[in-house]
C-alpha cells in the first residue's frame, strides 16, 4: 500500500523501482485524496525552477513514466488506458495546484514589509534574520516577505548584519546607484539626492556599481565611497576621519563642513527650508554635532555655535549673520 512518503519520493525523482510501482498501482485506483494531502503539506517546493514546472505540466510525464519501467510486465496492456487516465488525473492535479502554489509564491515574493521614518525620527529594526538595521529620519526600507537578507533603501541606514556561518548566505543591500554584498559586518549607507555613499565601519563588503563599464569594488573598514551613476563616476574615495557615525545615537557629528552642507542635511533630516541671505555665509567650515531627533534644539544649537540668526517667516527660517540684526 502507498504512503505519502513514496508519493513524495516520486515526485521529487528520487524514486526506487519498488516506488515506482506502487505509484503505477496508486494512480489506477479511483481515490487520489492521498495526492491531494501530499501536495497541499508545507513541503519546500521553491527549489522547482521553471524548467522543472515545464516537466511536470507537460505530457512528457507520462512518457517518462513508461520510460523508467523495466519489465513491460509491470503494465497489463488491458490496463494502459486505465493508466494513461489515471496519470492524466495526475497531471492536471499537479498542474493546478503547481500553478496555484505558483501563484501564491508570486504573490509572496511582491509582498513588501516596509519601513519608514518620518523627520527627525529614528527607527531601530530588527530583520528576520536577526540583522540590525538603524534607520535615519526621512528614509525607507523595505524588502520582499520571502527574501529578507535583501533589502531596498531610499535615505539612511546603518546595518549591523548577522552572518550566516553555516549557509553562507549573503546580505545585499540595492540603491538607485549601486548594491552592497555582504556576508556579515557593520556599514553604513546613504542614499540621498544624486548619488550613495557607503561607510565601512568593520568587515568586508563589496560594492556593485550600477555601471556597466565598472568592475566590483571591495572595502576595506574605515573606507568611504560616495558614487553617483547620475553623472556615472565615483565622487569621492577616501578613509573616514571619524570612528563611526553618530547619528545613529541620535547626534550626528559633523568635521569642516560648510554651513552648505549642514542646512541641507538639516533640510533632509527635519524638513526644514532655509533660505540665506548672504550666500558668502554659505562657505564657511564648521565643527560641530546637530541633533538628529529634535528640530527646535537644532536651530537653537546652530545661533549659539556658528553665530547666526534664524528667523521663521512665511514657511522659510531666514539665515543672517548677528552682526545684521
Amino acid at each position: 500500500m502507498i504512503d505519502k512518503a513514496t508519493l513524495k519520493r516520486y515526485i521529487n525523482n528520487q524514486y526506487s523501482d519498488n516506488d515506482l510501482l506502487l505509484v503505477k498501482q496508486y494512480l489506477e485506483s479511483e481515490d487520489l485524496s492521498l495526492l491531494n494531502e501530499v501536495m497541499n503539506e508545507d513541503w519546500d517546493r521553491s527549489e522547482m525552477n521553471a524548467k522543472e514546472l515545464h516537466f511536470i505540466h507537460s505530457k512528457e510525464m507520462l512518457a517518462n513514466i513508461n520510460a523508467k519501467i523495466k519489465s513491460p510486465k509491470l503494465i497489463p496492456t488491458k490496463k494502459i488506458f486505465c493508466l494513461r487516465s489515471a496519470a492524466a488525473v495526475l497531471v492536471l492535479v499537479i498542474s493546478t495546484l503547481g500553478v496555484m502554489d505558483f501563484m501564491g509564491r508570486k504573490n509572496t515574493v511582491n509582498e513588501n514589509i516596509t519601513y519608514q521614518t518620518t523627520f527627525g525620527e529614528i527607527k531601530h529594526i530588527t530583520l528576520p534574520d536577526s540583522s540590525i538595521v538603524t534607520l535615519n529620519a526621512n528614509s525607507k526600507l523595505y524588502y520582499a516577505k520571502n527574501t529578507p537578507r535583501e533589502v531596498w533603501l531610499e535615505g539612511e541606514a546603518f546595518f549591523k548584519v548577522k552572518k550566516k556561518i553555516s549557509t553562507k548566505a549573503k546580505f545585499w543591500v540595492h540603491t538607485d546607484d549601486l548594491e552592497v554584498e555582504v556576508l556579515g559586518t557593520a556599514f553604513n549607507v546613504r542614499n540621498r539626492g544624486q548619488s550613495t555613499e557607503v561607510y565601512l565601519e568593520e568587515g568586508k563588503v563589496t560594492l556593485d556599481l550600477k555601471d556597466e563599464n565598472s568592475s566590483e569594488i571591495s572595502m576595506k573598514p574605515g573606507e568611504v565611497i560616495e558614487y553617483s551613476v547620475e553623472k556615472n563616476k565615483i565622487l569621492d574615495k577616501k578613509v573616514k576621519n571619524v570612528v563611526k557615525d553618530d547619528w545613529k545615537t541620535g547626534v550626528k557629528e559633523f568635521h569642516e563642513a560648510s554651513l552648505s552642507v549642514l542646512l541641507n542635511e538639516i533640510e533632509l533630516i527635519h524638513g526644514l527650508d532655509f533660505e540665506v541671505q548672504d550666500s558668502s555665509l554659505l562657505q564657511n567650515k564648521y565643527s560641530l554635532p546637530i541633533p538628529v531627533q529634535d528640530s527646535e534644539l537644532t536651530l537653537k544649537m546652530l545661533e549659539r555655535l556658528i553665530d547666526i540668526n534664524i528667523q521663521l517667516k512665511e514657511g522659510k527660517h531666514l539665515v543672517t549673520p548677528k552682526n545684521n540684526m
